[in-house]
C-alpha cells in the first residue's frame, strides 16, 4: 500500500514537472520588425544648437499648476506665444496643419490624411508642471542649465520633452514635404497636473462634437520610460510601454464621540477607535491581482530577457511561467512589487484633538488607494468596510477615477507594434515590456475613443534618478531628448505604414513581395514596374515562400495577392502560390514594363 502511494507521488510529480517545464518553454515573446534607426540615417534629425535652445526657452516658462484654479496662466500664454512663432512651418496659414486653440491655452493641431478609411491616432502631452516650492535643487528650477550633459529644469521629463519632440518632428516632416495617409491629431493640454478638466477633456470634447471623432486607432501619452536596472539579470534596458494607469479613490475615514477631559479618559478614545481602523487596513492590504491583469505578461516577458547563471536561469523561468503555482512566492510585499500587483493602500492625513488636555471629539483620517486595473472602486470600498469591521468608522469616497481598462498589448496588435516598435526602433538596445503605469495621467478623458492607450515617455533613466520625476534637479540627457525627437518622427512616419509590416507573417510576405521580382523572371508572363533595390538572393526568396505555404496554406492552394507591392502597368496582377511552392501567373499580364517581359 505505501508502495502504491509512492509511486503514485512519483507519478504526479513528474507529470507536474514536466508542466511546468512545457510551460516554461513556451514562453511569451515579442517581436518587433522595425529597421533601427541609426544616426547615421539620411533622415536622423541632429540635435542642433537651435533645437536646443528652443527647448531650453520652453523649459524656462513657469506654467506651474499648483492646485484647481490656480494656475501661472500668464506664463502658459507666454507659452503658447513662442511655440506658435518658433515652428513656423506648423504654424504657417499655408501650412497642412490646423490648430485650434482649446480654451485659452490647450493646442489642437490636425493633420488631415488621405486616406479616409484608417482611424485617426492622437499624440498627446502636457504644457504645465508641478511646481518646486521646498525643494532643495542643486540647479535653479528654470533655468534649463546644461551641465555634465544633462539639461536641469522642472518640465525636462514631465512633459515638455514631449511637446517640443514632437513639435520638433513636425516642423522637419513638413520641411520634408509630409502628407501623411492617416488623420493625426496632436494635443496639449494645460492642466493635466491637476487632471485635466479644463485641458484634455475639453480637447475631447471638442474632438467629438466638431471634429465628430468617434473612434482613434490608438492614444500615445507620456508615461513609463526605457529604464535600465530594472531588476536584477536584465542587462539590457526595459522599454516599459504602459498598457493600463492605475485609478484612485480617496475616501474619508471619521469617528465621531463625546469630548471630555483628559483627567477621566473613557476606556477607548477617539483617535484610538479611528488609528486601530487605520492599523487593520495596512496589516490587510488589498488583495493581490497578480494573474488578472498585464502583470502577469510583464513575468513571463521578463523570463525570456533575464541573464542569470544556472540554474537561476532555470527556476526563473519556471516561477515566472508558472504563475498559478508560484503567485504567493511572486507576491510579496515590496514597495515596487505591490505597485504592480495590487490595488495599493496609503494613509496620508490624520487629524483629531484641539488641546492636549481635551478628549478629541472627532477624528479623521484619509486613505489613498491607487486602483489596479482588475478592480473597481466599489470593490475596493467593499474590502475595507469587511476589513475594519467596526460599524462606527464611516467610511466616505471624496474623490476617484476608475483605473483604465488594459490596452491591446499582444505581438499581433498593430497599435502596440506601433508604439514599442518605434520605441524599440529608436532605443535600440532595449527590450520591450508591457507595464502598469503607477501615477495618473489625464488620458481617462480619451478613453471613450479607444482603449488603446499607450503611456511611455522617450527617456533613458536608471532606477535611482526615477525620484526626480515631480522631485528634485529633474534633467534629460541631451542625447536622449534627440533621440526623443526621432521617436516622434518615427512613430508618426510607422503609424502610416500598413498592417502587415507589423506582424512576423506579414514582415516576411512584404519581404517576399519586394524580391519576388527575381523569382519571378523564371516563372511570370508578364511585366513588373517596381525595382528591387537589393541583390535578393534566391535561396532568400524560396525559403520566405516556403515560410508562407507552411504557415498559411489552406488546403492545397494559397492564393497572395501582391499586386499592391508589385505593380503591374496597366492592370493588376494576382499571384498563386502553389502548395509545391512555386508561383503561376494568374490573368495574363500587360505587355510591357521598366525591366522587360519576363517570358516563362
Amino acid at each position: 500500500m505505501a508502495r502504491t502511494a509512492l509511486v503514485t507521488i512519483a507519478c504526479l510529480a513528474g507529470l507536474l514537472s514536466c508542466l511546468l517545464l512545457l510551460n516554461s518553454l513556451n514562453s511569451r515573446s515579442i517581436r518587433l520588425t522595425l529597421r533601427p534607426c541609426a544616426k547615421s540615417d539620411e533622415d536622423f534629425i541632429q540635435l542642433t544648437e537651435e533645437r536646443l535652445a528652443r527647448f531650453q526657452r520652453g523649459l524656462r516658462f513657469r506654467t506651474v499648476s499648483y492646485d484647481i484654479g490656480r494656475q501661472d496662466t500668464q506664463q502658459l500664454a507666454e507659452m503658447v506665444s513662442f511655440i506658435r512663432s518658433s515652428f513656423p512651418r506648423v504654424h504657417s496659414a499655408k501650412s497642412s496643419v490646423k490648430l485650434t486653440v482649446i480654451n485659452q491655452y490647450s493646442l489642437l493641431y490636425k493633420v488631415q490624411g488621405s486616406d479616409s478609411s484608417l482611424l485617426p491616432a492622437l499624440l498627446m502631452s502636457h504644457l504645465d508642471v508641478v511646481p518646486t516650492d521646498g525643494q532643495n535643487w542643486t540647479k535653479p528650477h528654470f533655468d534649463a542649465v546644461v551641465e555634465d550633459g544633462y539639461i536641469y529644469a522642472r518640465g525636462t521629463i514631465d512633459d515638455k520633452v514631449g511637446v517640443f519632440g514632437i513639435l520638433e518632428a513636425m516642423e522637419y516632416l513638413l520641411a520634408k514635404d509630409w502628407k501623411p495617409k492617416r488623420t493625426f491629431y496632436i494635443a496639449f493640454g494645460h492642466d493635466e497636473e491637476i487632471h485635466g478638466f479644463q485641458g484634455a477633456a475639453r480637447i475631447a470634447e471638442h474632438l467629438r462634437t466638431v471634429e465628430k471623432v468617434q473612434k482613434l486607432e490608438f492614444v500615445s501619452d507620456e508615461g513609463m520610460v526605457v529604464l535600465d536596472g530594472f531588476v536584477s539579470g536584465l542587462s539590457a534596458p526595459a522599454i516599459i510601454i504602459g498598457v493600463s494607469e492605475k485609478g484612485y479613490v480617496n475616501l474619508r475615514l471619521s469617528y465621531n464621540s463625546t469630548p471630555g477631559h483628559s483627567s477621566m479618559p473613557p476606556a477607548e478614545s477617539v483617535i484610538g477607535v479611528l488609528a486601530r481602523a487605520v492599523a487593520r487596513l495596512e496589516a490587510s492590504q488589498q488583495p493581490s491581482q497578480l494573474g488578472n491583469g498585464p502583470e502577469k505578461a510583464i513575468l513571463e516577458l521578463l523570463s525570456t530577457y533575464l541573464k542569470l547563471p544556472f540554474p537561476a536561469n532555470i527556476a526563473a523561468r519556471v516561477v515566472l511561467n508558472n504563475l498559478w503555482l508560484f503567485k504567493p512566492l511572486v507576491s510579496y510585499r515590496n514597495p515596487p512589487t505591490n505597485a504592480l500587483i495590487r490595488t495599493t493602500t496609503a494613509v496620508t492625513m490624520f487629524n483629531a484633538g484641539i488641546k492636549h488636555n481635551v478628549l478629541a471629539s472627532s477624528a479623521q483620517a484619509v486613505v489613498n488607494h491607487r486602483i489596479h486595473p482588475s478592480q473597481t472602486i466599489q470593490q475596493v470600498v467593499d474590502h475595507d468596510r469587511q476589513v475594519i469591521a467596526d460599524p462606527r468608522i464611516q467610511i466616505e469616497i471624496l474623490d476617484g477615477i476608475e483605473a483604465s481598462p488594459v490596452a491591446d498589448c499582444e505581438e499581433s496588435s498593430y497599435a502596440f507594434q506601433v508604439v514599442a516598435g518605434t520605441a524599440q526602433q529608436v532605443f535600440t538596445d532595449g527590450r520591450v515590456l508591457p507595464g502598469i503605469f503607477v501615477a495618473k495621467t489625464d488620458t481617462n478623458h480619451y478613453l471613450q475613443f479607444t482603449r488603446n492607450v499607450y503611456r511611455f515617455t522617450p527617456n533613458h533613466i536608471h532606477m535611482r534618478d526615477a525620484n526626480r520625476y515631480h522631485g528634485v534637479d529633474e534633467r534629460i540627457g541631451v542625447t536622449v531628448f534627440e533621440k526623443a525627437i526621432n521617436f516622434y518622427y518615427h512613430l508618426l512616419r510607422n503609424a502610416d505604414l500598413p498592417r502587415e509590416q507589423f506582424s512576423l507573417l506579414g514582415h516576411r510576405l512584404l519581404r517576399l513581395r519586394r524580391l519576388l521580382p527575381h523569382l519571378l523572371e523564371a516563372h511570370v508572363d508578364f511585366p513588373v514596374t517596381v525595382g528591387v533595390g537589393q541583390s535578393g538572393q534566391l535561396l532568400e526568396v524560396l525559403a520566405a515562400v516556403a515560410v508562407v505555404v507552411a504557415e498559411q496554406r489552406p488546403a492545397q492552394l494559397l492564393a497572395v495577392q501582391v499586386a499592391a507591392a508589385v505593380r503591374v502597368e496597366d492592370a493588376e496582377a494576382g499571384l498563386q502560390l502553389c502548395s509545391d511552392g512555386l508561383p503561376a501567373a494568374a490573368d495574363g499580364g500587360a505587355e510591357r514594363g521598366e525591366l522587360g517581359q519576363r517570358q516563362a
